[in-house]
């Protein structure tokens, strides 16, 4: 006996339960239009060797890379910058400066590619690291040129709270960050995350308008950028730099579409280094990319919270997300 068919027994706007819809599409597509706009405009630091890059003390080691304890590798094989969330995507100048891609580390001053075959190893960007296939000896004074963001951004779901590690560009806050287990840095995490960060959250749905007939709508969704700093300044631009984009259009991708693609993922392995044929966010909206539908910043409003102590900082803004959606 074949299967009924009415319109009244079905879902509207669902096809697979599998195949991420708005919140998911828009909660990522606003993250990774926000990672990309910050780099577009400067939100990176490079760090060299020479000339070392020093902190507001005079500290120019910032270069080095700290012995890590991480249980899920043996002692010595990895190796961690000050900051994490290294810069792996390409394509981006500011002000005629580009991001680093890691290249390789020094060890004693001797520089090894990342296929060497004394000391192979890959790069963890979103954590910051070097992993050696094989220990080095904690004796090594061991470095790397790196990009790191200057904001980093994350889902409000993550327990970062507890893992921010505050006061992390002042290398004497924490004595010498060089040494095994050194303050606020002897913490493990799936991801630590550092001052500024934003915290970003898909809230409420508030009631949908018709668009036209035949069944598309205005479908509006809040986002929360729950902002946190450790300096006052740094609050106050990251909180306008936000608000600057009420009205603005931005692309979402369809996140289902992109993992069907044979080559998924198309940015980063699953160690955290970029693909060889890593793809920008903007081709991944673009024009035979994985573009999904379009969504507006709108009444985007903040309110400052009063500073928790000395180096905590917070705002949050919040935005009315505008997205054309079919409910057939």
């Amino acid at each position: 006996m074949g299967v009924w068919k009415n319109k009244s027994t079905e879902f509207n706007g669902v096809t697979h339960i599998r195949k991420d819809n708005l919140a998911n599409n828009l909660l990522y597509g606003v993250m990774d239009f926000l990672q990309w706009g910050f780099l577009r405009v400067g939100g990176f630091q490079n760090i060299t060797r020479n000339p070392a890059v020093t902190d507001s003390f005079g500290v120019n080691n910032r270069y080095r890379l700290r012995y890590s304890s991480d249980p899920s590798y043996t002692a010595g094989q990895v190796w961690e910058g000050f900051r994490n969330d290294w810069v792996w995507e390409s394509g981006i100048t500011f002000e005629g400066i580009s991001p680093i891609r890691v290249s390789g580390v020094w060890i004693d001053n001797s520089f090894y590619g990342l296929t060497h075959s004394t000391y192979s190893h890959y790069v963890d960007y979103p954590n910051g690291r070097i992993i050696f296939d094989t220990p080095v000896d904690s004796a090594k004074t061991v470095s790397a040129e790196f990009s790191h963001r200057t904001v980093g951004i994350a889902r409000a779901s993550e327990p970062f709270i507890q893992e921010l590690l505050y006061d992390s560009y002042d290398m004497e806050s924490v004595h010498d960050y060089t040494l095994v287990g050194s303050g606020t840095r002897n913490q493990l995490g799936q991801r630590r995350l550092q001052l500024p960060v934003i915290g970003v959250e898909v809230v409420r749905s508030l009631p949908s308008e018709g668009y036209e007939l035949g069944g598309s709508e205005y479908v509006f969704n809040d986002v929360l950028f729950h902002i946190f700093a450790d300096n006052e300044d740094e609050r106050n631009d990251i909180r306008d730099a936000i608000l600057n984009q009420n009205r603005k259009v931005i692309c979402l991708i369809n996140r289902g579409s992109m993992k069907e693609d044979s080559n998924y993922p198309l940015q980063l392995d699953s160690l955290g280094s970029p693909k060889p044929s890593a793809v920008m966010y903007p081709y991944l909206v673009g024009p035979g990319g994985y573009k999904w539908k379009d969504a507006q910043f709108t009444n985007t409003v903040s309110t400052d919270m009063e500073p928790v102590n000395r180096w905590l900082h917070r705002a949050t803004v919040r935005s009315t997300f505008t997205a054309i959606m079919s409910n057939i």
